[in-house]
């Protein structure tokens, strides 16, 4: 099957990769599937200021499945906080 591709924010990114890589290589171990950060040369038009293209691929498509489970389910359990309002705004009168 052809490579998964899925946009993802910079601030998600980490979450993904762990220290020293340590998740994305456990994930790869336990799905047999290549998980990999493609290079900014290859975001979509689409692709907003900050995001990360991933590319999941393996040649069975039972390690392509168990590879996108992993990554979404990581996804899910960290979400980005949104950026806070500098403090001139908060305390600025309505």
């Amino acid at each position: 099957p052809p490579p998964f591709r899925l946009l993802v924010t910079a601030q998600q990114v980490g979450c993904l990769i762990g220290k020293g890589g340590a998740i994305i290589k456990a994930m790869r171990e336990e799905s047999g599937a290549h998980i990999r950060v493609l290079p900014h040369e290859q975001l979509p038009a689409c692709a907003l200021e900050g995001d990360e293209l991933l590319e999941i691929g393996a040649s069975p498509p039972h390690a392509c499945s168990a590879a996108v489970q992993a990554v979404s389910t990581r996804l899910r359990m960290y979400v980005p906080r949104p950026a806070a309002a500098p403090a001139a705004e908060l305390l600025s009168p309505a």
